[in-house]
């Protein structure tokens, strides 16, 4: 069974990643991001290696597996900001987004970029891609949760958040949307990609930043 993996928000220079015993308020293992860094977004690749970025800072981690080691990293390039939302799409192309509403498409896991879009206004706070490839966006400012055709800038539907201070997203293994809230941290899972909650659970009392499944893919 999968484990829910969040991003858990202490201040700018420090966070830490919990490892959730399958997808419950029951944490199972914890570990500080390394030092000076934010929590940022949050997906696992397909080889099952974490990838943790910073809301305000420009670097990405890649860990040995879903643990505190740090096999590699890379540094964003300053333009774009932090990485507050985290993807890998079906071609192992990182996926980043950050506080500007800007969604960047990387070459492998790299920090080189090949385009970028405009999604929503400011503060994507988690963004992953549903089972047919179509990006999923949580808009903070806006608490509203958006549905893309493909990796594009076309919203094709959008549905308000159940609670305020939408944060992470991440897809469990039917393919129904888990969704994170900041204020009052809690976890949503979703009937598919729609605004109707099937269950949720109140978490400790660090706020979430990003979700994701420790499985290669990382529910995307």
């Amino acid at each position: 069974m999968a484990n829910l993996v969040s991003a858990r928000w202490i201040s700018s220079t420090s966070g830490e990643i919990w490892i959730h015993a399958g997808i419950s308020a029951t944490i199972s293992s914890t570990f500080a991001k390394p030092s000076g860094q934010s929590t940022g977004g949050l997906t696992i690749d397909n080889s099952g290696n974490l990838i943790s970025g910073s809301y305000s800072d420009l670097p990405v981690y890649i860990y040995s597996g879903v643990s505190s080691v740090v096999s590699s990293s890379f540094s964003k390039n300053s333009p774009e900001g932090g990485a507050s939302g985290l993807a890998v799409n079906f071609s192992q192309n990182l996926i980043s987004s950050g506080q500007t509403g800007v969604i960047w498409i990387h070459t492998g896991i790299t920090a080189t970029t090949t385009s970028s879009f405009t999604a929503v206004p400011a503060n994507l706070l988690g963004i992953t891609l549903d089972t047919s490839g179509n990006l999923i966006v949580v808009g903070y400012d806006t608490s509203k949760i958006y549905k893309h055709s493909g990796i594009t800038s076309t919203v094709t539907s959008s549905f308000a958040s159940p609670g305020s201070g939408p944060c992470g997203a991440t897809l469990d293994g039917s393919g129904n949307l888990l969704s994170g809230q900041w204020t009052s941290p809690k976890v949503y899972t979703h009937v598919g990609i729609t605004s109707t909650v099937s269950s949720s659970f109140s978490t400790e009392s660090l706020a979430i930043i990003d979700l994701t499944l420790d499985t290669p893919g990382g529910g995307c």
